[in-house]
């Protein structure tokens, strides 16, 4: 059985006729038992109800609605509640009175109506603000202390949302896959990611790609999100540094490889979150262990900062290195010597 998770909003509608053929194939294996269908979606279920009924989208196995934080099991009727699984895990690292204690003292915030937000959704209007990317940036300032739990989502230069930093619409999906026992190789993921960035893994076994289960922070493309692999820890195996604009904020993280593809937050590394990053490892001081590279947009100013890893497995600071400050641009090292090319005029 192959498993298809599909958004609606610009990838199902927009062309009656097209809608309505492919609706009638996927309802053809669907009934052979050769599919699982997933609407991935923003909207609310009575949204995706009234879609059903109005718009020609087809019958689903499951509908991940509200950016990913629910998840509603067939069959779908008004009388539908959230899949209680997932809405505890959810729950076990929200509350809605922590989350609206963000939006405190922001000059001109609204709440969106009652109906979009919910126990795990707190959501606003900043488009009255003064300043509504300055009201959104200091709102991200104010949750990223806490970013093991919450995340921020930032759109269309009006809406702001607070969710579970274990929500999102992939991840839901994820979680339908191996709550399902559906496999994992037989996935098609079709449509954006409008409302959350994603860093997915996956390892490749002969010529399938297999999605790995790792809790990775996702960056944009549009803000120039990068990545770098390299031994940092000396434990034999390739860690990740990542860097770029989350749903948060800027970020810069190191994740430590597991030795079998999994990943986990280095939380003891403190690394200046950027955007339009560039990242690279080598051994500046060749000493044996790899050193960090980071350059980027801290919001403030550009910057380039070298980190130093000793002793091994630990980055601090060189300070001693003062280089240009450059965003946009592309790191590389050469015989132990760092090479930052702005692309950025």
């Amino acid at each position: 059985m192959w498993t298809l998770a599909s958004d609606v909003d610009g990838t199902l509608t927009g062309d009656r006729d097209a809608l309505d053929r492919l609706a009638a194939r996927l309802c053809n294996s669907r009934a052979q038992g050769n599919l699982f269908l997933i609407l991935s979606t923003g909207r609310r279920l009575a949204q995706v109800l009234e879609g059903l009924a109005e718009e020609g989208l087809p019958d689903p196995d499951a509908v991940v609605c509200q950016v990913g934080t629910e998840i509603y099991p067939s069959p779908l009727s008004e009388d539908s509640r959230p899949m209680p699984a997932w809405r505890e895990r959810l729950l076990a690292e929200y509350s809605r009175e922590e989350a609206l204690s963000f939006l405190e003292g922001i000059e001109g915030l609204a709440l969106q109506p009652e109906v979009f937000n919910t126990e795990l959704k707190t959501s606003c209007f900043l488009d009255e603000c003064p300043d509504p990317e300055g009201a959104a940036a200091e709102i991200r300032r104010r949750v990223l202390p806490h970013a093991d739990r919450y995340q921020v989502v930032w759109s269309s230069a009006a809406d702001l949302d607070i969710l579970p930093a274990s929500s999102g619409k992939g991840k839901a999906i994820r979680f339908l896959v191996e709550l399902r026992d559906l496999d994992p190789q037989r996935v098609v993921v079709a449509g954006d990611t409008g409302s959350g960035y994603v860093t997915l893994t996956y390892r490749c076994e002969g010529d399938t790609l297999l999605l790995l289960p790792n809790t990775l922070i996702g960056v944009g493309s549009e803000s120039s999100g990068n990545l770098a692999l390299g031994d940092y820890d000396g434990d034999g195996d390739l860690d990740l540094a990542l860097a770029g604009m989350s749903a948060s904020g800027r970020v810069a993280r190191i994740y430590a490889n597991d030795g079998d593809g999994g990943f986990t937050w280095d939380t003891s590394q403190s690394l200046t979150g950027v955007s339009d990053a560039s990242l690279a490892w080598g051994d500046v001081d060749q000493d044996g262990d790899l050193d960090l590279l980071l350059a980027g947009d801290d919001g403030e100013m550009r910057i380039t900062t070298l980190y130093e890893n000793d002793p091994l497995g630990t980055l601090a600071v060189d300070a001693g290195t003062a280089l240009t400050g450059l965003a946009g641009g592309a790191a590389a090292w050469r015989i132990g010597t760092a090479t930052e090319t702005s692309t950025c005029s």
